[in-house]
């Protein structure tokens, strides 16, 4: 999606981005500095990879921009640095260098860049560049929080085994995730009644092979495994606040019958509902 805001209309309540510059020629970049500074975006700096890689796990920039070229090693290792850590490694790098070559930008996107402006540029392009991966970043982010609220709710239940793999690797591309979070609010709109997996395909923009590949590569899970998980999950938080019989929650979470849900809650958790819902303090239903 292009990012088409204009930064010189930028309000004072925009969103507030911290940019980090690894280079160390700043004088060269001075115009762009400017730029960045005018248009209320939070400026660091460092001269070199070290010093960079040390301020990046310090400040939690929303950007890099990094030079390719550093006085004690290669932008493309910092790279592959940034983005093997934790802390850094969901910030967008713009590589900026006066290597110009396709070699040296097909490098710059292995080493896992979103973009590869070469020298000499014009400041203005790359402040709209930069703008433009910093919505882009953002709404990478909303979209994993969003994903984030259907994580399983996993209680400490005695016997249990660990929860389904449903966190989302990092750097997942943007139209996995709008595919996956189509997918996910259509199946947890009506867990009594589920679509096809055609109809759910077609829901989120994509066809029913795709679908099934990207929820057994990026959820670990089938999308059947995944609608059941999502249905015992759910059925685990009515026994935990409510004191609805068992068969009245398995109906509400598409099971048919109490005996199949039971079956399938003793079999994930390790309880009945039952003896989970006693356990857990309150009152056995069903």
């Amino acid at each position: 999606m292009k990012n088409t805001a204009d930064p010189s209309r930028r309000g004072a309540g925009g969103p507030h981005y911290r940019i980090l510059v690894i280079d160390d020629e700043p004088d060269s970049l001075r115009i762009l500095l400017e730029m960045i500074r005018g248009f209320g975006l939070e400026l660091a700096s460092a001269p070199t990879a070290a010093i960079g890689l040390r301020n990046a796990r310090a400040i939690g920039p929303d950007l890099i921009l990094l030079d390719v070229m550093l006085p004690d090693g290669d932008g493309f290792d910092l790279c592959r640095a940034l983005k093997a850590e934790r802390e850094t490694q969901d910030v967008p790098v713009i590589f900026l260098s006066a290597k110009a070559t396709v070699e040296d930008k097909a490098a710059g996107f292995a080493a896992g860049g979103v973009d590869y402006i070469t020298k000499p540029f014009e400041a203005k392009e790359v402040l709209l560049r930069t703008v433009n991966h910093l919505g882009l970043a953002q709404r990478h982010r909303a979209l994993r929080e969003r994903l984030a609220q259907y994580e399983p709710v996993t209680a400490a239940l005695p016997g249990a085994g660990p929860g389904a793999p449903l966190g989302l690797p990092p750097q997942t591309p943007l139209g996995v995730l709008r595919i996956l979070i189509r997918a996910r609010d259509r199946l947890l709109a009506d867990l009594c009644a589920p679509p096809s997996l055609e109809a759910l395909a077609a829901h989120a923009c994509t066809n029913r092979t795709t679908l099934g590949q990207l929820f057994k590569r990026y959820l670990g899970m089938t999308v059947f495994d995944y609608l059941r998980e999502q249905r015992l999950n759910e059925g685990l938080r009515l026994l935990q606040t409510t004191g609805l019989p068992v068969a009245d929650i398995a109906g509400r979470v598409g099971y048919s019958h109490g005996r199949d849900f039971a079956d399938a809650f003793k079999d994930r958790f390790g309880l009945s509902p039952a003896a989970y819902r006693a356990r857990a303090g309150g009152t056995p239903e069903g």
